[in-house]
Parts: structure tokens; sequence; C-alpha cells
């Protein structure tokens, strides 16, 4: 792997940001009441989405 694929200059904001998107997704996960137990699968995919998101980010050289 080229080292300079894993550089996070510029990168920041976007992996900051993605990052918070991650944690809020995790934390609905667990806190949503049972009631709104469908929920849980939005927050799922969310976390889903973040996670390749930061896969991206980290490995393209586009931002």
């Amino acid at each position: 792997m080229n080292k300079k694929n894993l550089t996070l200059k510029g990168k920041f904001t976007p992996f900051f940001f993605t990052m918070l998107f991650v944690i809020l997704c995790v934390t609905s996960i667990f806190l949503i009441h049972p009631v709104l137990y469908f929920l849980k699968y939005f927050a799922a995919f969310g976390l889903l989405i973040g996670i390749l998101l930061i896969a991206y980010i980290l490995t393209s050289d586009e931002l």
C-alpha cells in the first residue's frame, strides 16, 4: 500500500463529521424506545454507511 494513501491531510473535517454520524447511529441503536423499534434498522443502516464512508475517506485521494 502506498504511504500517500494513508495521510489525513485535508481529510480531518470529513473524517470528524463521519465519526460523529457513526457515534450518533451507535447510540441511537441502544437508546431507541421499544415502541419505535423500527428506527433501529435505520440506525444500523446508517452505521453501515458511516463505516463504508470512513473506509472511503481513508483510502481515497479525491478529498
